[in-house]
């Protein structure tokens, strides 16, 4: 892929690392006018000029979801009605980062991190 060097389909732990380079480079660029799947989260919710009172995670929706039912006092919710979500169709590849690649994703998304409320990966003593 031109000058950033990744490699189509390659899994390999240092094509990952030149993906890393790559979006840390678009980052550096722009943070707002790059790739919304590059781009912090916390600008494509423009969460530095909206406060949220909650803020659910794609990864356990069915549960933030339930939550927001049961406050707002709807019974007759179903996780049913959700439909698609939550789902993948597509197998794992199999791939797993290193933690330095860990490590570093967290650097790269740091404010998203704290911001959203995700948990850091535990590090190996």
């Amino acid at each position: 892929m031109g000058r950033t060097g990744l490699k189509y389909r390659d899994l390999s732990p240092e094509n990952f690392d030149r993906y890393l380079d790559y979006v840390e480079e678009v980052q550096a660029e722009n943070e707002l006018f790059c790739d919304g799947h590059m781009r912090l989260q916390t600008n494509n919710v423009a969460a530095r000029q909206v406060r949220y009172d909650r803020i659910g995670h794609v990864e356990s929706l069915r549960d933030h979801v339930r939550e927001i039912m049961a406050a707002a006092s709807v019974s007759d919710y179903r996780d049913d009605m959700l439909g698609w979500a939550n789902k993948s169709s597509v197998a794992g590849s199999g791939f797993a980062p290193t933690q330095a690649q860990i490590n570093r994703i967290e650097k790269i998304y740091a404010e998203d991190y704290e911001r959203m409320g995700y948990p850091k990966a535990r590090h190996a003593a």
